[in-house]
């Protein structure tokens, strides 16, 4: 339920401060021991806990055992596992994707080669930068007519390079960016690149939803209400990303926990299901334990902080 030893640890150096002498020690009622706690004291304990942990994994190893069907995806690719063997592994990205993100990271390369450079003068190595990354932009350019857009579509991505090259143009000329400069400029192909995210991601969830209502048709309907789904994100898009909002839709969930998870990036298929074998344990907990599935999705220990920090804030004491 805690976080077993170092939620222990945490409350005994607390209190072990408290007990030394701090100015924190004259707040005694902020902390239940009367004296030091050393690692002899609770040492029996230490080993109740080890127990814990072990029964702990087990009952969770045994509701990983009874997830017969997951689908572990990531920006890439979705994969199916049946009873714990990959069945099928299908790319939900296709060229339109690719391209539209591709374009559209033009102005975020700007962005960044010039962030950390604006109010002075610019060396010749970063106005060498600058020339360089306007030629590549200036090279790519003609793949723009190869490539099936609409109209519309087409005549954006003109108008990305059109005002990325004239604005790398004039930094190079100049020497030199201002902090509103290069604002004016972010600012003024921002509706353009949500745009393009806007069509990546639809031509993304429309793969995503021809894979899905494949697979559904294979399998028996008790197989479908037993479907998992695990996603591998990056910590930056992880809130409302494209792929969690599709499957939080599709099974008609507000939040991640129940049919749902996600893992850190680079996070394989293993550890993912450990994880939503957590979820599932520690939701029996919450509900058992406190009457609300969602309290083991919050620090058990959060209740407590915030009535203690209400009554003692930091650094005033």
């Amino acid at each position: 339920m805690f976080s077993t030893r170092k939620t222990i640890s945490m409350v005994l150096v607390s209190c072990m401060v408290a007990s030394s002498g701090s100015a924190l020690a004259k707040s005694s009622k902020s902390c239940p021991f009367t004296g030091a706690v050393t690692e002899e004291s609770h040492e029996r304990f230490s080993s109740v806990n080890k127990l814990f942990r072990k029964h702990y994994a087990a009952a969770r190893k045994s509701i990983e055992d009874d997830f017969d069907v997951v689908i572990y995806g990531n920006e890439g690719a979705l994969n199916l596992y049946i009873d714990g063997k990959k069945k099928d592994s299908r790319d939900i990205i296709d060229g339109r994707y690719t391209f539209l993100k591709e374009v559209a990271h033009i102005t975020l390369g700007t962005y960044v080669m010039l962030v950390n450079k604006v109010d002075k003068d610019l060396d010749d190595a970063t106005v060498k930068e600058v020339l360089d990354f306007k030629e590549a932009i200036e090279k790519a350019s003609p793949d723009i007519a190869k490539v099936p857009l609409d109209e519309k579509v087409a005549a954006r991505q003109k108008k990305l390079v059109e005002t990325t090259t004239s604005f790398l143009g004039t930094v190079a000329e100049q020497r030199r960016v201002s902090s509103e400069e290069l604002r004016a400029y972010t600012r003024s192909v921002a509706q353009m690149d949500l745009d393009n995210a806007a069509e990546a991601a639809a031509a993304q969830l429309e793969n995503i939803d021809k894979v899905v209502a494949e697979w559904k048709g294979g399998m028996t309907d008790e197989q479908w209400q037993k479907l998992r789904v695990i996603i591998s994100v990056g910590h930056m898009p992880r809130k409302q990303y494209s792929i969690f909002q599709y499957f939080l839709r599709l099974f008609n969930e507000k939040e991640e926990g129940e049919r749902v998870i996600t893992v850190d990036a680079g996070v394989g298929y293993e550890p993912g299901m450990d994880l939503l074998a957590t979820h599932a344990l520690d939701r029996k907990v919450a509900i058992d334990f406190f009457k609300d599935k969602w309290r083991m999705h919050r620090d058990l220990l959060s209740d407590g902080a915030r009535q203690y920090l209400k009554k003692h804030p930091p650094l005033k004491q």
